[in-house]
């Protein structure tokens, strides 16, 4: 086609003449427009993959689709540039004025429209945040012991789940409800629950404690949390679980809980939810007004008998050949009870002549008539937890004096307590047999002393077990060891001393410091205990009697009455604990004929009261 001076061409209008004369100049600028454009979304896909990778966060829905949205534009934009760039190679020799107008004329429009398109999309990707914190598991897996004589229970309560009319469920006696979270979230029970929440009850019911863990599942915010009565928070908890379908386990109820001061929608037909619950009485079961009760079976008299050797162990079994035909009478004495094989075995390892267990076994058919065949005690052996308490303290402060005699009393009192014996611990993170030790502790004890700040192990312990509080429930009790507790909390004395050090140290992982002065402001503001002005023997004693009661859920009387004396030469030994975690046994050195009996007595007494 000839060139044509545009002045002739009477169809093409000034604004349309300014699209094709200004086509070099649109050109140029939707060039410069998109190089700015791609600068800010690497920008943004740096901080998005920096989160991903370092923070434990997903990318923003809004921030995915406009990344995606400026990879789509790229495209276009590359397109028209190529052809624009094409189309002012072939201006008419001598002019400025291009061989093809009406051709250069469009393109010149589509890169208008384009710069509007870039500068709109430059201008949605100022962002505030990236990325969100990941959603945690829809049931959250946590450590524990191999069961026995459960796999029935476990289809049985599957099984119930899944019946479209049944709205509550209700185990009669405790079961491994780690196992069974596990499998209701998993296609081998049941695929359809859109979240499994699960909580520790205990006793006293509160409804309070209940709120905050369901609150931490279903990632309420602070500001639609905080300084709200509990039936603003019951609201709160209904309006969102209403909309789902959710599997609800409540652990250990030992009265009555109104699930409605809680905020948990009634289950029914229309929203396919669930309420499952284990206890020890059925009465609970009565009052929680459950529609279907499952009851714990007795062991099989083989399972009874691998239970009871499992607990005794190896090196009893083979210390003398009567030994093993002893063990299976006691294992028959116990009549199939999971707490008083678990019992007796442990009372009995480390019991290596026959005089010592005949005795022991004379004592235990004692005591069989009481157990009767209504009153099935409740799995110590299935139980989630593998300890009572775990007891953070600082080694160099109170591992030889306090901390010691403290667990020493626990233990006499038959509360199974964890006490990390390692003298020296290297790197700042705790060791994986540490967290899986609090983990699996429905209490934490926590040993605030004079240098307990200065070690970044025990902060990295009080971290976690505030995590397992908010996420588990977990009882958290602070001691305050000749430390005020306003040092504490405010970070002053030589808990702020430790708190700059350890800033100056870490000054590549300040967040780590910041969560630790968190976490010490926390746990200095929960009810606890402090040594001022008491004898060591007096606070040991006080604090023994209150764990009884708030860990066990015992009367103050009861609580006081409970004491396990050791015999005349008793002394502490290290013994070797299930997988490589470390536990100390509280255990008679004298061997004479009547120290089995005398454990298996005090042990018997134990699960009586259990009962």
């Amino acid at each position: 086609m000839d060139c044509i001076n545009p002045i002739l061409d009477v169809a093409i209008t000034a604004t349309r003449a300014a699209y094709g004369t200004g086509l070099p100049e649109t050109v140029e600028y939707l060039r410069d427009a998109m190089v700015i454009l791609k600068h800010k979304a690497k920008d943004v896909k740096a901080a998005v993959d920096y989160a991903e990778e370092n923070c434990k966060m997903r990318r923003t829905h809004e921030v995915s689709n406009w990344l995606l949205s400026v990879e789509v534009l790229e495209k276009e934009v590359m397109e028209i540039l190529q052809k624009g760039d094409q189309e002012i190679q072939q201006k008419c020799i001598g002019t400025r004025f291009l061989k093809n107008y009406r051709s250069s004329y469009r393109i010149g429009k589509i890169a208008s429209e384009k710069i509007s398109a870039v500068t709109e999309l430059r201008r949605r990707g100022d962002f505030s945040i990236v990325a969100d914190r990941l959603p945690r598991a829809d049931a959250d897996e946590r450590p524990m012991e191999k069961t026995v004589g459960l796999d029935r229970m476990y289809a049985e309560v599957c099984d119930a789940s899944k019946m479209k009319n049944q709205e509550l469920l209700d185990c009669m006696h405790q079961l491994d409800t780690n196992q069974l979270r596990h499998q209701l979230g998993t296609n081998q029970c049941i695929h359809d629950f859109e979240v499994v929440i699960w909580v520790v009850v205990s006793r006293p019911a509160r409804v309070g404690k209940v709120q905050e863990v369901i609150r931490n599942k279903l990632h309420i915010p602070d500001d639609r949390w905080g300084n709200r009565t509990e039936d603003e928070k019951a609201v709160e908890i209904f309006n969102i679980m209403k909309a789902k379908r959710f599997a609800r386990l409540l652990d250990d109820v030992w009265e009555r809980l109104d699930l409605k001061k809680v905020g948990i929608p009634s289950p029914n037909s229309q929203n396919r939810s669930k309420v499952i619950l284990t206890t020890r009485s059925r009465d609970v079961c009565r009052d929680m007004e459950a529609q279907q009760i499952l009851e714990m079976e007795r062991l099989t008299q083989d399972e009874a008998i691998n239970l009871l050797m499992e607990k005794v162990g190896k090196t009893t079994l083979n210390s003398h050949p009567d030994i093993p035909q002893l063990a299976e009478i006691a294992a028959k004495e116990c009549q199939g009870l999971p707490l008083a094989l678990v019992t007796i075995g442990r009372a009995m390892a480390g019991k290596n002549t026959p005089q010592e267990w005949e005795p022991a076994i004379g004592m235990l058919k004692t005591y069989s008539s009481k157990f009767s065949v209504s009153m099935v005690a409740p799995s110590f052996a299935s139980s989630q937890w593998s300890y009572d308490v775990f007891l953070s303290f600082r080694g160099e402060d109170t591992r030889f004096t306090f901390a010691a005699h403290l667990y020493v009393a626990l233990h006499r009192r038959g509360v199974n307590t964890f006490f990390d014996d390692h003298k020296i611990r290297r790197g700042e993170s705790i060791s994986p047999t540490l967290v899986k030790a609090i983990e699996g502790s429905r209490s934490s004890i926590i040993l605030l002393s004079q240098n307990y700040a200065g070690s970044s192990w025990c902060l990295e312990e009080l971290v976690k077990i505030l995590e397992c509080r908010k996420t588990m429930g977990q009882l958290v009790l602070p001691i305050f060891y000749n430390v005020d507790p306003s040092d504490v909390r405010k970070h002053k004395g030589s808990f702020g001393e430790a708190l700059v050090k350890h800033e100056n140290t870490l000054k590549h992982d300040i967040d780590k410091v910041k969560n630790w002065r968190e976490a010490l402001s926390e746990v200095a503001n929960l009810a606890g205990w402090n040594s001022q002005n008491k004898s060591e023997p007096t606070f040991i004693k006080e604090i023994v009697i209150d764990v009884l009661k708030r860990v066990f859920g015992l009367s103050a009387g009861d609580a006081k009455a409970i004491e396990v004396v050791p015999g005349p030469h008793s002394t502490i030994v290290h013994i070797a604990g299930q997988s490589g975690i470390s536990a100390r046994e509280l255990i008679d050195s004298d061997s004479d004929s009547d120290s089995g009996y005398d454990d298996v007595e005090s042990m018997l007494t134990k699960v009586w009261t259990n009962l």
